[in-house]
C-alpha cells in the first residue's frame, strides 16, 4: 500500500512540474524577447531661436533705446496685455524718481536719464508680467525697485554695488528666468540666465568670479530691442495677460498655443494691417484661457 501510495505522489510530482513548465515556457520567452522598437514621434517644426546679436557695434543712443522700449509698451497695449491708462508716460521732462537715491548709489547720468524716459506700468500689474521673455520689468518710479535693480542676481541680500554704475537691471526673475541688464557706455544687453551660466567658449571679463554678471556674452542693445518688437509683430512671440495668471510669452517652446492664437489674430482679427483691436481685446482673455486650457488637457 506504501508503494502506490508513494507511486501517486511521484505521479503528481511529476504532472505538477509538467504543468508549471508548459506555463512558465511561454512566459519565459516573452520576457526574453527585446523590447519593441517604435517609429520615432512626427517633429513639429518650429521657427529658429532668436538670433545673438554679438557682432555688431554702434554708440549707445538714449533716444533710440527710448522708442524701441516704447513702441514695446505699444505692442503689448496692442495685444491686450493691459491697457493706455495702465502705463505712467513720462512727461516731457521725464518721471519725477529719487535722484538722490540714485546719486547715493553712484549711478551714472546716462542710467538716471533713461530711467526717467521710460514707460512704466501702474500699481501691482508691473510685477505679474514679462516684458521681455522670462523676465519681469523694474519699475524706477519705486524706491525699493531702484534699490533691488542694482543687484538682480540676490534679492535677500542686495549687493548695492554689484551691478557697474554705467549699467541698469531693467528687469529680472529670480525663478526659471532671466534678468535684462543694459550697459549704456558700449549700448549692449545681457541676459542673465537663472538657469544657466554663461555661453560656453565665453572670454570671462572677470575669470575670477566665473558667475558675474558681466561673463555673460553682451549684445548689441538696438539689434537685440528691434528683434524682440519684430518676433512680436510677426508673432513668432507671443506676449500674454490672462487675469489671475500674470503675463508671458509664448513662442518656441510653446509653439501650439503660439501657433493658435497666431491663427485666431491673423484669419479673425485681421493682424496686422486690418487688425480689429477693440474686438480682440473684448475677446481676447476667453481665447487665451480656452486656448491654453486645451493645450494642457
Amino acid at each position: 500500500m506504501d508503494k502506490i501510495w508513494r507511486k501517486m505522489v511521484q505521479s503528481q510530482d511529476i504532472l505538477f512540474a509538467f504543468l508549471l513548465g508548459v506555463v512558465a515556457l511561454p512566459a519565459l520567452y516573452f520576457i526574453l524577447q527585446p523590447d519593441p522598437v517604435y517609429p520615432p514621434k512626427p517633429r513639429i517644426p518650429s521657427p529658429p531661436p532668436s538670433p545673438k546679436f554679438t557682432n555688431i557695434s554702434t554708440p549707445y543712443d538714449e533716444a533710440e533705446i527710448v522708442t524701441l522700449i516704447t513702441d514695446l509698451y505699444e505692442l503689448f497695449i496692442k495685444l491686450n496685455c493691459f491697457s493706455h491708462n495702465d502705463v505712467t508716460w513720462p512727461s516731457e521732462q521725464g518721471h519725477q524718481i529719487n535722484e538722490e537715491l540714485c546719486r547715493q548709489l553712484n549711478l551714472d547720468d546716462a542710467v538716471v536719464s533713461l530711467m526717467k524716459k521710460i514707460p512704466y506700468v501702474n500699481g501691482k500689474l508691473y510685477s505679474c508680467f514679462h516684458l521681455f521673455p522670462r523676465s519681469i520689468p523694474y519699475s524706477f518710479l519705486q524706491d525699493d525697485d531702484i534699490v533691488a535693480s542694482r543687484d538682480p542676481i540676490e534679492p535677500e541680500e542686495v549687493r548695492l554695488h554689484y551691478i557697474l554704475p554705467h549699467d541698469i537691471a531693467l528687469s529680472y526673475n529670480f525663478r526659471d528666468g532671466m534678468a535684462l541688464v543694459l550697459d549704456t557706455k558700449d549700448n549692449t544687453v545681457r541676459e542673465i540666465d537663472n538657469d544657466d551660466g554663461p555661453w560656453d567658449n565665453t572670454v570671462f571679463e572677470r575669470p575670477e568670479d566665473p558667475d558675474h554678471y558681466r561673463n555673460y556674452e553682451p549684445q548689441h542693445a538696438t539689434s537685440y530691442f528691434r528683434s524682440l518688437n519684430d518676433r512680436i509683430r510677426s508673432l513668432d512671440l507671443i506676449p500674454s495677460y490672462v487675469s489671475g495668471w500674470g503675463g508671458e510669452y509664448h513662442g518656441n517652446s510653446d509653439a501650439k498655443v503660439r501657433d493658435e492664437i497666431k491663427s485666431i489674430l491673423t484669419t479673425k482679427y485681421g493682424w496686422p494691417n486690418q487688425f480689429r483691436q477693440v474686438d480682440w481685446a473684448r475677446d481676447s482673455e476667453e481665447i487665451w484661457v480656452d486656448v491654453i486650457n486645451r493645450s494642457i488637457s
